[in-house]
């Protein structure tokens, strides 16, 4: 499977290699000719970990969860990795979206500040304490990030925990057992 990151890597490969003064193959005639290339925005961005969370308790699970109004879902953590280029006062925000959620629980999304591994101005988390998820509305996670590269895989760029939440002290989390949660980001850009 190829990624962003393998496909960003060999779009530089190629541009170095036709810019470079080592000839790609044996020629008898030669010309000079300039080549521009100018990239105004790229924006990738990688989720590392499942986006689908499965509720899937045994008994003993809930009846022990079920004292509590809050379960952090530590089985489920994510990594987002990403690259951009901006210009022009550009900037970038990573949103979340989650499409279903049942009447009574909220998903909560905890996003920490980027990690040191890569470069750039790679943003600031907006949700560093537990932030709900509104149902089927994208939340902004990471805010004023500009040219900037974070790593790739687990342990590089943006690490987001999810918890789930009983917002009505009634429910049981018995009654979301088997259910599906299928979340999403997206890098968006903005002025």
């Amino acid at each position: 499977m190829e990624t962003n990151y393998h496909k960003c890597f060999w779009l530089f490969f190629l541009l170095a290699l036709f810019q470079s003064n080592q000839p790609v193959c044996a020629q008898t005639n030669q010309a000079q000719h300039a080549i521009s290339v100018e990239f105004t925005e790229i924006a990738l961005l990688e989720v590392m970990g499942s986006t689908d969370l499965f509720m899937d308790w045994s008994e003993e699970d809930l009846e022990m969860i079920d004292e509590y109004d809050e379960v952090n879902l530590s089985d489920h953590s994510l990594w987002l990795n990403y690259t951009t280029i901006a210009q022009n006062g550009l900037n970038y925000k990573i949103t979340a979206l989650c499409a279903e959620v049942p009447e009574g629980f909220e998903l909560l999304v905890v996003a920490a500040d980027p990690t040191e591994s890569g470069g750039g101005s790679k943003g600031l988390s907006i949700a560093t304490t537990p932030t709900a998820l509104e149902r089927g509305a994208p939340m902004d996670v990471i805010h004023l990030i500009k040219s900037a590269y974070t790593g790739v895989g687990e342990g590089s760029g943006v690490a987001v925990d999810i918890s789930i939440r009983k917002t009505n002290p009634e429910r049981s989390f018995s009654e979301i057992n088997q259910f599906l949660f299928s979340l999403s980001f997206e890098i968006l850009s903005y002025q």
